[in-house]
């Protein structure tokens, strides 16, 4: 086919994936708010605060019933295709009304609470349009690949506004990708990043504090990015080997499986009472480590804390995905490193003694947690590349803690090969 008609059909890729993200995204957002019971325009993570100890556990125990039941029902019906598989073999459609249920079963089971990402459910709408498409059209094998691998990455793209690492999704997925074929994964990710602004908006998703030039600076951050290196990579390992363990184990479509999806988000649910930044995706995670709430003089106690939920996290994720929750793991991986960082950088702000001012301990803290959770991305997700950008699209923070992501990023990954 002429590369002009595959660009256009890569827009129409994108189209289907940005409409696709925003519905999910819409979805996401009102399970929330039914199982945690807050309304308005709140954070996840301040509606869970808001919300009772009592409406904590019930709300992500009847979510993981519900989801528990649904993928029963679905899964009772035969094997899916997820996105892997179909780009393994082109020629394998992916079931148009399954994948569909699969995905909103995934958003629902995380707006309940469950410790998985959703970035998996767009990946699988976004491939879902392109496969689709390819069919239709009569795409060759290789151009099935490359829409499919557009749709999957115009997909995460749509749901987080992060259009270029869309792109270095998609390629990472082929393997292998020309100057053509980026323009096509491009194209898909831009058109649905665009239609996704209405409900996902144009901001970026984390709100970082203000870090100049020098609060901190590379040589602060650089020191870090090169030590850090080493426990990102384990920390990476360590998430890693719990879920390909726990997804191994998973319980098949019988009635063992609403049972373990349930004693999974019960398990979330009470920890949720304690923690409420530990249900979802990690995004609540995440905000908590970049913006704490206690620096100096708690510091301590704070860093403390972090290590805590970095080691709940894993746990929990591994616990949702035993129970046979379906999820992905970037946002689990990213609070896991936020989490590594924010506490290394509490550490260093309590044992100067509260020697910089709250704002700048504060931008310091979260400059940490930035370049831990790059660290951990990288090695969860086998490319320095895919997390440094990732990173930099989600926060928009300034050069020196790109920089510092980026070095942390590559040691990490050549550390977890060593």
């Amino acid at each position: 086919m002429g590369r002009p008609r595959l660009v256009l059909l890569a827009a129409l890729t994108g189209a289907a994936a940005g409409v696709g993200g925003a519905l999910l995204t819409l979805v996401l957002h009102l399970v929330q708010h039914l199982a945690f019971g807050y309304a308005g325009h709140e954070t996840f993570l301040v509606g869970v605060e808001h919300a009772a100890p009592w409406r904590r556990v019930v709300g992500t125990t009847v979510a993981g019933a519900v989801v528990g039941f649904g993928w029963w029902f679905l899964r009772s019906r035969g094997p899916l295709i997820g996105v892997r598989a179909a780009l393994a073999d082109p020629a394998r459609p992916m079931p148009v009304r399954r994948t569909t249920a699969d995905a909103l079963l995934q958003v629902a089971a995380v707006g309940g609470g469950a410790s998985v990402g959703r970035e998996g459910a767009p990946r699988e709408v976004g491939a879902l349009a392109g496969g689709w498409l390819a069919a239709r059209f009569g795409l060759d094998p290789q151009e099935r690949r490359l829409l499919l691998a557009a749709g999957a990455g115009a997909g995460l793209a749509a749901v987080y506004d992060v259009p270029v690492s869309g792109v270095v999704f998609a390629a990472i997925a082929l393997g292998s990708a020309g100057v053509g074929d980026v323009v096509v994964l491009a194209v898909a990710s831009g058109v649905a990043t665009v239609l996704a602004w209405p409900v996902v908006g144009r901001h970026s998703v984390y709100a970082v504090p203000h870090v100049s030039l020098g609060t901190p600076g590379l040589g602060e951050l650089v020191p870090w990015a090169v030590v850090g290196a080493l426990p990102c990579a384990a920390a990476a390992i360590a998430l890693n080997v719990v879920a390909r363990r726990a997804m191994g184990a998973q319980p098949g479509p019988s009635w063992r499986l609403p049972i373990a999806t349930t004693l999974a988000m019960l398990s979330v649910g009470v920890a949720t009472v304690w923690w409420p930044g530990l249900p979802g995706n990690g995004k609540g995670l995440v905000e908590l480590a970049i913006r704490p709430a206690q620096v100096s003089p708690e510091a301590g106690r704070a860093a403390a804390t972090f290590a805590v939920l970095l080691v709940l996290k894993i746990v929990l994720t591994g616990l949702c995905l035993r129970g046979g929750i379906v999820g992905g793991l970037l946002t689990p991986a990213l609070a896991t490193g936020a989490a590594l960082g924010a506490a290394v950088g509490l550490c260093l702000v309590a044992l100067t003694g509260g020697g910089m001012t709250v704002g700048a301990e504060t931008a310091a803290v979260a400059a940490y947690g930035l370049v831990g959770a790059a660290g951990v991305l990288s090695v969860s997700h086998r490319s320095a590349l895919f997390a440094t950008v990732m990173v930099w699209e989600l926060t928009h923070v300034a050069w020196p803690v790109v920089v510092a992501c980026a070095v942390c990023a590559v040691l990490a990954r050549l550390a977890a090969r060593a």
